[in-house]
């Protein structure tokens, strides 16, 4: 899919409901749409994956 121009998401919103977790690449917080994502991702209660630490239930582990 095309991420849209104005658009935030690269994929629908509704995907996310099938979705049991996210990963994020360092650098992630200097690009609008991947704030939006990780924050959907984080609101949905999904498991969020970055390259240095896994977000699971609003807890952060690191992976360090």
């Amino acid at each position: 899919m095309v991420k849209q121009p104005g658009s935030h998401f690269l994929f629908p919103a509704h995907t996310y409901q099938h979705a049991d977790a996210i990963f994020i690449l360092n650098g992630w917080k200097g690009s609008d749409g991947a704030v939006a994502e990780y924050h959907l991702a984080f609101k949905l209660g999904l498991k969020i994956m970055t390259q240095n630490s896994v977000t699971t239930h609003n807890k952060e582990v690191s992976t360090q």
